[in-house]
């Protein structure tokens, strides 16, 4: 069966020593859902197998940890705070070492699962069959970003005094006179 986009099609390039007219995959969204890195690397759409050579996995790895660079950056300057600051709120600073450090790992962890992923989705002709392993990668992700929120969320409250007590102890210490010697 021919895509809807078979059209489109006609005059992709992929890459330097591929021809500009080639067979419509069967699928128009699995093909464009490869990234240009990978795609650059890619065999021929015709052939049987796309693999990719080592000097393109790195790229492609690249590609997808640039993306985490600020939040790198975040995390290793928190960590320097952390460090720093750290004494005056230990149990706090413990939860922060923890959310700060599970972002940190996540910095690494994702793109490189996100590389061997796409290497494994779109090696051979079950590409449309292997896609769902891409969303429930993402949701993956997404859950343990949200996990760091609420790590993050636990150590800014933790160790804090109740609203009310402090108050309380405010308005004790304002009414009580100071006794001098």
């Amino acid at each position: 069966m021919e895509s809807r986009n078979a059209g489109a099609w006609k005059n992709f390039h992929c890459g330097p020593d591929s021809p500009a007219d080639f067979a419509p995959p069967q699928s128009a969204v699995t093909t464009a859902s490869v990234p240009a890195a990978a795609d650059r690397h890619l065999n021929h759409p015709g052939t049987p197998e796309k693999t990719m050579n080592n000097s393109a996995t790195f790229e492609l790895f690249l590609t997808y940890f640039s993306h985490f660079i600020p939040t790198l950056v975040a995390c290793l300057v928190a960590a320097l705070v952390i460090l720093a600051k750290g004494a005056r709120a230990p149990a706090a600073a413990l939860w922060a070492v923890l959310g700060f450090g599970l972002g940190l790992v996540l910095c690494f962890v994702l793109p490189f699962g996100q590389t061997m992923l796409q290497l494994w989705v779109f090696q051979g002709e079950v590409q449309e069959t292997r896609m769902w392993a891409i969303t429930t990668f993402s949701w993956v992700g997404s859950l343990l970003h949200a996990a760091v929120y609420l790590i993050l969320l636990v150590a800014v409250f933790t160790g804090r005094a109740q609203p009310q007590l402090a108050a309380a102890t405010v308005r004790i210490q304002t009414r009580m006179p100071m006794k001098r010697n």
